[in-house]
């Protein structure tokens, strides 16, 4: 069985804005667009939800900060296949 998760649910999931969420799956905006962002499922006429876990997923693939005691810095790690 698939649990939902709600706009409002993922927002708060997420720590994001829906605006920031919608970026993410606009394809015409570069900054904003991830292409492994899941895409939500349609209810009904205006109302969507996600897959619980392919946002768990999602949120595995993205990069790790670590902190540099030496430098004082802030790095976040590549992810997977990226130069």
């Amino acid at each position: 069985m698939k649990i939902l998760v709600t706009i409002v649910e993922l927002e708060e999931m997420l720590n994001m804005s829906r605006a920031t969420i919608y970026r993410k799956l606009n394809n015409s905006n570069p900054v904003y667009y991830d292409p492994l962002f899941p895409l939500p499922v349609k209810l009904a006429e205006r109302r969507v939800a996600w897959v619980y876990e392919e946002i768990v997923e999602w949120i595995k693939t993205l990069p790790r900060a670590s902190y540099d005691e030496e430098t004082k810095t802030i790095h976040m790690e590549k992810l997977k296949g990226q130069s």
